[in-house]
């Protein structure tokens, strides 16, 4: 189980300079090459790139912050509803659910349980979500993936 400070370190928050410098003093590197040493640290934070450490792999220098992109967006053909709109973030599928907020109408993908199988053998089309949003003709909410 991870510590409450490694559960931050992991990508829920940005980690700062001053974390990964942190990180590679308690990390032990005389013997290990720069380059080992710079995947050791893209590894661990999994939300830096291009990281630059001075010649002797000590003091980090400079990197790029990016968020993984890892949901995916799929059409079920076989569906005439709005739940022939699938996303899976890799743990978990979800189909879209009709929601109201402020009066208004919009699509939100929630959790469905126990149809890995069918969604896997299922003849799902993949899509992007700016083809999504432009398919439905409302509101989509692609921030949250709801898990009830």
């Amino acid at each position: 189980m991870k510590t409450f400070k490694e559960f931050f370190q992991l990508g829920v928050t940005k980690p700062s300079k001053y974390d990964i410098q942190n990180y590679l003093n308690g990390l032990g590197t005389r013997l290990m090459q720069l380059t080992d040493i710079k995947k050791k640290i893209i590894n661990h934070f999994k939300t830096i790139k291009k990281l630059e450490l001075d010649q002797f792999g000590r003091k980090v220098l400079s990197f790029e912050e990016f968020i993984p992109e890892k949901t995916e967006y799929y059409l079920d053909t076989s569906k005439d509803n709005t739940e022939k709109y699938v996303a899976n973030d890799g743990d978990y599928w979800y189909t879209g659910k009709i929601g109201i907020r402020g009066g208004d109408q919009y699509l939100k993908f929630a959790a469905t349980h126990g149809k890995d199988s069918y969604f896997e053998k299922a003849k799902l089309k993949k899509t992007t979500p700016e083809k999504l949003k432009k398919d439905i003709g409302f509101t989509v909410d692609f921030k949250k993936l709801y898990k009830k």
